[in-house]
């Protein structure tokens, strides 16, 4: 493969990459947009501190990043004893409380808050009769001060009843086509570096750059896998797939960096390096 027909699949694949992370991350977390037969929202008040008592409505200010938060009211819907209530939690702790009897606490109590669940993840909860006389108590707790600012609206909007094989059979079949993409990269990775490693035996000179991209693949689907809505209902290893999918997408944008350095002639190399020169003596010029 000549060194221009390079130059030119090159980009193209990093931009079809690079276009997926965009789409992927755009909004709110992906995991927490789902659309289940029996969708449930919650009613009546929520505080800060317990004490000052604020009507719960759809524009109220519940932002993780302010602390802890307290509900206090009912399901629009009763659940009835034996049933499921599933919900999502991005990076935050809960416990629930119905009539002052802790039905379900995600981790080891502190007070009334959790402690930090690092990871987003599907939890289900086999329900006792909720009905629409029983006083809920939902005690939200966020030990992060930044990154997951919605995560108490996202769990408020992802609550949902019904069977749990019903509910993993329904957001498997929405997480379907993002463990397709995720394994087409990861074969697309491996075909280039098949490529990198043959060209290497022939010792061709602009291997170097498919090196680059088939890391760049493998990142890429390393991510899109482990960001997948129902990757915490495959597997309960929470903190690997946490801190994996963060590893992968921070290496992911190396490798585009370094895919997109290779494919630049010597004098446009020179002419970016030039102008990060001038913006950086820009910058501490002006501060």
């Amino acid at each position: 493969m000549k060194k221009l027909e390079l130059h030119i699949i090159g980009p193209i694949l990093l931009f079809f990459l690079a276009g997926i992370i965009l789409v992927r991350n755009c909004g709110n977390s992906n995991q927490a947009v789902m659309a289940f037969p029996i969708p449930f929202s919650f009613e009546g008040e929520f505080s800060r501190d317990g004490n000052n008592w604020q009507p719960l409505l759809e524009n109220s200010d519940l932002s993780a990043l302010k602390g802890d938060l307290i509900l206090r009211g009912n399901f629009n819907l009763e659940l009835m004893e034996g049933n499921y209530l599933n919900f999502y939690l991005n990076h935050i702790g809960m416990s629930m409380y119905v009539n002052g009897e802790m039905m379900y606490c995600t981790c080891t109590m502190e007070g009334y808050t959790g402690e930090d669940m690092c990871g987003k993840i599907w939890e289900t909860m086999e329900s006792p009769n909720i009905g629409n006389e029983d006083v809920v108590e939902i005690y939200l707790h966020n030990p992060h001060s930044f990154g997951n600012k919605n995560a108490y609206q996202e769990f408020l909007k992802s609550i949902y009843g019904g069977n749990i094989l019903t509910f993993e059979k329904w957001i498997g079949k929405y997480s379907r086509p993002f463990w397709i993409i995720g394994y087409c990269i990861l074969i697309s990775s491996l075909m280039l570096f098949g490529m990198a490693f043959a060209f290497s035996m022939l010792r061709v000179s602009s291997n170097n750059i498919l090196w680059s991209m088939g890391f760049f693949a493998f990142f890429m689907g390393g991510y899109i896998l482990l960001d997948t809505p129902d990757i915490s209902l495959k597997n309960q290893l929470v903190i690997f797939n946490t801190y994996g999918r963060q590893f992968c997408m921070m290496l992911s944008g190396f490798e585009l960096v370094m895919c997109i350095w290779k494919s630049l002639t010597k004098r446009l190399r020179e002419e970016w390096l030039l102008f990060w020169e001038q913006q950086r003596e820009q910058y501490f010029f002006l501060f």
